[in-house]
């Protein structure tokens, strides 16, 4: 019997910079952030308020299955609270 991986999100400048493991809904989820227009890299993307509130509901959905919120810049792992306030106050 295999254990699932986990799903796991990175963010780095106040975006998401990759992701692991992530279910289809998990994904689906993410790919409305995407939908808003994605830079090729995390440094030179602009999320707007609607991209910041999807991306929102993303951290939601991974965190409802206990999924795993990493900050790449610091190297420390975050709660889905502490994943929410970084990509809101990132570039505020």
């Amino acid at each position: 019997m295999s254990i699932p991986k986990q799903e796991r999100l990175t963010l780095k400048w106040g975006t998401v910079k990759g992701w692991n493991n992530l279910s289809d809904k998990s994904l689906s989820s993410l790919q409305k952030w995407a939908d808003g227009g994605v830079t090729l890299g995390a440094a030179q993307q602009c999320n707007t308020d609607q991209q910041i509130r999807d991306l929102c509901e993303a951290i939601d959905q991974i965190a409802g299955t206990g999924g795993e919120f990493w900050n790449d810049w610091e190297g420390i792992s975050m709660t889905a609270d502490d994943a929410k306030e970084y990509v809101k106050g990132y570039r505020k």
